[in-house]
């Protein structure tokens, strides 16, 4: 039984890499248009909290408060308050007004009457029908020098201040839209976009000579995405699913390490242990560690240091580089589906305890005695193989159901499969294995039974 299961083991995995050979790989994350975000961008950014234990069953991995742009502060200067301009963008710095209206100066009262007679009024045609107005030159202000300290200062200082934080407020603001338009295509309310979030975890860089540059996660997790009825804070929690190598690009570069990997990670993530977590590298990267050895010889593990602030992603180089990085991203749903089938199918038969008796006939050897098997009879067909008994007391006559013209050889193969758990039949192109196959299926269909058909061609 161990080595039927080490076959059929064997089988899935052989399956599964040529599925992964045939479909074209995604090698980086900006691959998927739809949308990404690396660890290194998410954790600079305002409203953004990482690792939220709501409770001991509500673990929530991102939290994205819904916030709201700022205008730029103030000058604490009344006088330069009046000439002053700005933008309320941190891209477009604050400008000094090269004239003030006349009557703006005289409404502030911060000017003296000597003061105010001082100035040179200047005549300004703002346009063909409009009437002059009287503005003043900056250059006539008796205080300009102590404006333009003021703004110098108040430049410097105050506004670059909110301006750096007002661009990162800016991106959060950006991120929360995007997210919430994810949301509505992920509900189906937007489109037919089949899509599903992922976090990846250990994201590697490689220039690889065959395939071309690598940036991409070794370790996905689905999660799920929420707004928060309440807050409206977008969240991210980890779905119930089992979390997936990702080994698509080297699989495509023929890299043979692949194999001792995808078993080294189903055993890994098999053990009982703590949930995969972005934020617990224990739950994770032994298998990351691996990866680098086992994918590339010279490969390095490169963990980054959260103390540090550096969470970047080293370049691709000409040797496998693999870190403890994180990213966020979405892609197409369908484009895992025949994978994780066979993943379902593989954990399936590693929990029956003794495999149904027709798959044990395919990946078990065949016997090397020709074995003299008494073939049940059908009603009616006396000619064939193993019907003259049809008379003898006891003996159950069988009923065939075989709509299209047949032969002996067609009756058999249903009297083998009544005495055994699998047939094999073999014949020449334009011998009629089609239409024997749709004999067999009309007379199991007919039996009530069901009949699962696969085939390389359509017909």
């Amino acid at each position: 039984m161990d080595t039927v299961r080490a076959r059929l083991a064997g089988l899935i995995e052989f399956v599964k890499q040529t599925a992964l050979m045939q479909k074209r790989p995604a090698l980086t994350v900006t691959q998927h248009n739809a949308f990404s975000v690396s660890e290194e961008k998410l954790r600079a950014l305002p409203g953004v909290s990482l690792d939220v234990l709501e409770s001991d069953e509500d673990e929530v991995w991102l939290r994205l408060e819904r916030l709201h742009e700022t205008r730029p502060p103030a000058p604490l200067s009344p006088l330069l308050a009046l000439w002053i301009e700005l933008k309320g963008t941190p891209q477009t710095e604050p400008a000094l007004k090269l004239r003030v209206a006349r009557e703006v100066l005289i409404g502030s009262g911060l000017l003296s009457e000597p003061e105010l007679s001082r100035l040179t009024v200047v005549g300004i045609d703002i346009s063909e029908d409009a009437p002059l107005d009287e503005w003043v030159n900056l250059e006539e202000c008796l205080d300009a020098g102590e404006i333009r300290a003021q703004f110098k200062s108040y430049s410097q200082t105050a506004w670059r201040l909110w301006a750096a934080e007002e661009k990162l407020r800016r991106k959060s603001i950006e991120l929360y839209a995007e997210l919430f338009l994810l949301v509505q295509q992920m509900q189906g309310n937007l489109g037919d976009a089949q899509l599903e979030l992922v976090w990846g975890l250990g994201v590697s860089t490689w220039e690889h000579p065959v395939v071309g540059v690598i940036h991409y996660p070794l370790i996905s997790q689905l999660v799920e995405l929420a707004i928060n009825p309440d807050t409206m804070a977008i969240e991210v929690r980890p779905r119930a699913a089992q979390p997936r190598l990702e080994v698509d690009a080297y699989v495509a570069a023929d890299i043979p390490g692949v194999g001792a990997l995808a078993t080294l990670a189903k055993d890994y993530f098999k053990k009982d242990q703590v949930a995969i977590s972005p934020f617990n590298p224990s739950s994770y990267e032994p298998v990351i560690r691996s990866a680098s050895s086992l994918l590339d010889a010279q490969g390095q593990f490169l963990p980054a240091t959260v103390a540090e602030g550096d969470r970047s992603v080293p370049k691709a180089a000409e040797h496998l580089c693999v870190t403890d990085t994180w990213t966020l991203f979405a892609r197409t749903r369908d484009s895992n589906l025949f994978i994780e089938d066979l993943g379902r199918f593989e954990s399936a038969i590693e929990e029956i305890g003794e495999l149904p008796p027709a798959l044990q006939a395919i990946l078990t050897e065949p016997s090397s005695v020709l074995e003299d098997v008494i073939l049940p009879p059908f009603r009616g067909l006396s000619y064939v193989s193993g019907s003259q008994g049809g008379d003898a007391p006891g003996t159950k006559v069988h009923e065939l159901y075989f709509p299209k013209p047949y032969n002996d050889e067609q009756v058999q193969i249903i009297q083998l499969l009544e005495m055994h758990d699998g047939v094999v039949v073999q014949g020449p192109p334009g011998t009629g294995k089609t239409h024997t196959i749709a004999n067999v299926i009309s007379h199991y269909l007919a039996n009530g039974k069901r009949v699962l058909v696969t085939s390389m061609k359509d017909p």
